[in-house]
């Protein structure tokens, strides 16, 4: 679905019959819109590419997770149980973040997977913020990463599983992450 037609490199219009079915679809709120076509925006100028992308949302996951400490509501972080503790605070990071209302956590042998509604997510710059490009700019990756290895610091340590260099791999209803846990002296 195409929401940002481009007329001129300066002028960018919206179709508001497709906008207003993409907020009410994917319930948006104007911070969802102004993130992710703001990456697009970047993206547009030349100035933003997936490896920044990755470096500058794992530095906010950072941040989010020194938040999380702070917060009375944040789940209490038990010694020996790794991946209860990063299924309970990733739950509670996609409650707060409300990044997509079609979101699921799957446990594994060696860790977690995330998985995200291609079209109900909040911060695709292709789907809200109209990018147009063959890769993607997901910041999910890098902000449940430096989330959750802030979070999880000293109970656990956690990589991001990539495939073929890639940070996500697209799949027809979901985008997945896949994240591999260890013991927390492997970080």
């Amino acid at each position: 679905m195409a929401v940002i037609q481009n007329q001129t490199a300066q002028e960018t219009r919206l179709d508001p019959v497709a906008l207003s079915r993409m907020i009410t679809e994917r319930e948006l709120e104007p911070l969802n819109i102004f993130i992710a076509s703001f990456l697009a925006g970047l993206n547009e100028t030349g100035v933003l590419n997936q490896a920044l992308t990755w470096i500058a949302s794992k530095k906010a996951g950072r941040y989010l997770g020194q938040y999380a400490k702070i917060q009375e509501d944040a789940p209490a972080l038990e010694q020996a149980a790794r991946e209860a503790n990063a299924e309970q605070a990733l739950s509670w990071f996609l409650h707060k973040m409300k990044i997509s209302v079609n979101t699921r956590i799957e446990i594994r042998t060696d860790g977690l997977s995330l998985r995200v509604g291609r079209t109900t997510c909040k911060l695709c710059p292709k789907g809200v913020g109209g990018a147009e490009l063959e890769g993607t700019l997901c910041p999910v990756p890098g902000l449940v990463l430096g989330f959750l290895a802030t979070y999880l610091a000293g109970t656990a340590s956690i990589e991001l599983e990539r495939k073929n260099k890639k940070l996500l791999s697209v799949e027809p209803e979901y985008c997945v992450m896949h994240f591999e846990l260890g013991d927390a002296n492997q970080a």
